[in-house]
């Protein structure tokens, strides 16, 4: 029923599968959030929000967000968008990563 993505964040999966009906999925958080998941320890739920954000790691930390962005324009359409963070230590360099904004899924 849980499923450990990463540090901090818990997803939960359904038996079932996914939920068919917005009303299904609003019922379904309704009854889970806030339930006792261990002793003082409750659930959070909320609906996810249907975004059109990639993230990619593993970036030359030398690219700038123009670089990334005529890049992954090259080889996928849709491209909207590169937002890139700076270095905390060398604020000329970026952090590693990106996420990517497309127009649609």
């Amino acid at each position: 029923m849980f499923e450990y993505q990463t540090p901090g964040i818990l997803q939960l999966i359904s038996r079932t599968g996914s939920y068919s009906a917005p009303e299904e999925a609003s019922t379904a958080v309704n009854k889970l959030d806030r339930f006792p998941s261990r002793p003082n320890h409750c659930l959070g739920v909320t609906v996810s929000i249907d975004n059109c954000r990639l993230f990619i790691g593993g970036l030359p930390k030398d690219k700038h967000r123009e670089e990334i962005f005529d890049e992954i324009s090259r080889v996928t359409e849709g491209v909207v968008d590169v937002i890139c963070y700076p270095g905390i230590a060398d604020k000329s360099k970026s952090q590693g990563f990106a996420f990517v904004e497309y127009e649609s899924h």
